[in-house]
């Protein structure tokens, strides 16, 4: 696939089910497959957070900052960085 939606949409719904454990294998995919797009990333550090490793968190969240790709993920990371990488 050359898009990684379907990845990022599945680790969000399994997110949103308080399965961060399995929502972790979709956006580690995720972010192998599509490095350098910043939705992968914004992801990765969502899951990170749900399963309470915030250093991930926060090396996730920066990589999505310096990601060239997902302009939309990038203005949304300042505040999930300030709510739950703290």
């Amino acid at each position: 696939s050359k898009d990684p939606t379907g990845l990022i949409r599945s680790a969000e719904v399994l997110l949103a089910a308080k399965q961060p454990v399995k929502a972790e294998a979709h956006a580690e995919s995720a972010v192998l497959s599509f490095p350098k797009d910043a939705r992968c990333w914004l992801v990765l550090g969502d899951v990170n957070v749900a399963n309470g490793d915030k250093k991930s968190a926060k090396t996730s969240y920066q990589k999505a900052l310096a990601s060239p790709q997902g302009t939309v993920a990038r203005l949304q990371l300042p505040f999930r960085t300030l709510r739950q990488a703290a």
